[in-house]
């Protein structure tokens, strides 16, 4: 699995406002209303190849200093937002329920990865090949 381009979800481009730091070199996407500046993905620029790693910053994080949120041993605890494969049997079947492009894939650590569905409120995770619910546990 490949690392998302900065061709943006459409839900992460008309929900959120994206701001660009240069010191720092990535972008913040924050609520779109003016006074709320709690940080929910963060986007860093990964060097001259022009790829973008993104992160979904945890709840409890949200309000943390941007230089803060991208030490190394902090971004290791985040979700990573990738690319699925298109031939996912899996995917074909939440694809079901909701369209793709508005189906959003985090891997969370080496060999689990979370299907989220932000309209419904609901995700789901892949690991050691059977699907649970993070919403309803035993599930």
């Amino acid at each position: 699995m490949n690392s998302r381009g900065i061709d943006l979800p459409i839900r992460l481009q008309l929900q959120h406002s994206h701001w660009y730091c240069r010191t720092l070199k990535c972008i913040t996407l924050r609520p779109r209303i003016f006074n709320q500046r709690a940080v929910q993905f963060l986007l860093i620029d990964t060097g001259p190849t022009g790829a973008w790693d993104w992160y979904q910053v945890p709840d409890h994080l949200k309000d943390t200093a941007v230089s803060d949120l991208l030490s190394k041993p902090q971004l290791s605890k985040f979700n990573r937002m990738v690319l699925g494969p298109n031939d996912s049997a899996v995917l074909d079947i939440m694809c079901q329920f909701e369209y793709r492009s508005l189906i959003h894939l985090f891997l969370s650590s080496p060999d689990s990865l979370i299907f989220e569905f932000p309209r419904f409120d609901l995700s789901f995770e892949l690991r050691d090949g059977k699907l649970y619910s993070r919403a309803y546990l035993g599930y």
